[in-house]
Formats: structure tokens, sequence, C-alpha cells
């Protein structure tokens, strides 16, 4: 399933500060991947950045998604009367210049929504946020947007990006760890469907619940999960399951939940 809004579509104009706490909120809840995916997911990189190189256009569309092809094949502007290689040629015109780099190839591997990761590449316009998803055994390039942040550094708390205020987001991605979870404040559209992600990365199966709802998610240790949720306008609060555990505070494994109505149209500035 593409994830919807949170690359290629990030609601805002580059550069503002709605649209770099959108991402930040992606990241902030998000893993990293194992070193075997960080290597499968460079791979398509560097070979899509060959593939550039030496012109093989039709090589280098094998690594991107159908869904990515099929949102740049619209936004050029075909009508469907060109020919099948006009259509290619048309899709793949707004294609990332993808710049091979020494070892480590690329910066970090997040692991995102269920078949879904991301990480930041260079290309000959800049960082780049790409996301990609699996097929079978390969990673395709799905989604991208321009890296707000300095690539070398880890990414910024969603707050401090956004000046304190976090706008309201149609996914929210929670972290779970034998400490607490993460974060302890959501903002989230009211009235739409809103995605929820949870990561435990504890030791522990947990159970991730939001009060006044019907959700309920029991989490392996070390596995993610998620599902779909419409929220009426309102404060909820979510809790994780847990037992006592000696220089943890419970409060910890708690947090709130804020639906609020849709940003469009008063956009952070």
């Amino acid at each position: 399933m593409p994830l919807t809004g949170a690359a290629d579509d990030l609601l805002g104009e580059p550069g503002s500060r709605y649209r770099d706490a959108r991402l930040a909120v992606l990241l902030e809840g998000a893993e990293l991947v194992t070193a075997e995916t960080t290597a499968r997911v460079a791979a398509t990189i560097d070979a899509a950045a060959a593939c550039r190189a030496a012109g093989n256009l039709n090589a280098e569309a094998a690594l991107y998604s159908d869904h990515y092809l099929a949102r740049a094949l619209a936004r050029s502007g075909d009508d469907g009367a060109a020919t099948p290689d006009a259509a290619l040629r048309r899709a793949m015109a707004a294609a990332p210049v993808f710049v091979p780099s020494p070892e480590p190839t690329h910066g970090p591997t997040w692991r995102l929504f269920d078949d879904q990761v991301a990480t930041v590449a260079t290309t000959r316009d800049g960082p780049l946020f790409v996301v990609l998803s699996r097929l079978n055994d390969r990673w395709l390039i799905d989604e991208v947007a321009p890296y707000p942040f300095q690539p070398d550094e880890p990414p910024p708390a969603a707050h401090e990006v956004s000046g304190g205020a976090l706008p309201p987001l149609d996914f929210a991605v929670v972290s779970i760890t034998d400490d607490g979870v993460v974060p302890n404040v959501i903002s989230v559209v009211a009235g739409a469907r809103v995605r929820i992600v949870v990561t435990n990365s504890g030791t522990a199966d947990r159970t991730f619940r939001i009060a006044g709802t019907p959700l309920e998610m029991r989490v392996a240790a070390g596995e993610t999960d998620s599902t779909w949720i419409e929220f009426p306008k309102g404060t909820y609060g979510y809790a994780v399951e847990h037992t006592t555990v000696p220089g943890v505070d419970p409060s910890a494994m708690n947090g709130t939940l804020i639906a609020v109505d849709s940003w469009r149209g008063t956009p952070v500035p």
C-alpha cells in the first residue's frame, strides 16, 4: 500500500514548518532496519545512479514502483495518447539523479509502515528523502521529497521543527520501549481515516490501547503493527499495558492523542 501523504505529498510547500514537522513526526517513532535491508536499499539507489549514467531508461524505470510511475506520468500532463516509450520518458523526466557515494553508501534507513522503508540519498540537487516499497525480495523507489535536515545528523524532534505545536496528521507512529512510549502527545486530523503504527522495540510483548475507542493492538517484542481508525474531534488517552519495572515511571507508558480539525486552509507558516 502506498505511503499516502508521507513523502511525495507532504502537504506543505518546501521549507514550511508544517512539511518539515510532518517528516520529523514520521521519523520520530521509526526504527532503523537491519544491515541486510540497508544493503538492499543502497543497491537499488546505486543501480538507479548507474542506469542513469548509462542512459538505460528502461532499466532505471524498473527500479521504481508502479505507484511512483503512475503519479509521475499524471504530473507530466499525459493525456493517454502518448506511445508507451514516450509515456515512460515523461514519467522518468523528473526522476532524481542519484550520485553514488563511498561506503557507507547511504545514510540511515528507517522502517516506516509495513513493507516500506526510507533513507536519505545523495542526488545532484542535494539530499533526498526516499521511500521504498518491497516487492518480493526487491526494494523499489516509491516516493521522494527533498530532505530538509542535516543528512549526517539524527532528525530533530517534531516539536522543535514546528515551533511547539504539532500539526494534525493522517498518521501516527508510536514507539514502545521497556522505558516508555514515544511520543507522549500525538495530534491527528479529526474525522479522517488515520493510520496508527505501533513499533515494539522492547523485550516483552505489549498491548497498546486508545481509551474511548475500540483500538487495541497486541504487538510482539521486536515487531511492528498498524491499523486504521477514525477519531471524532476530542482528546483521547492512550496507554501501553506494562508491569511495574524498578526505576521506570509508570506514566511514561501513557500518552495523549488530540483529534483536531484539518489544517487545510490554515497551514502552519
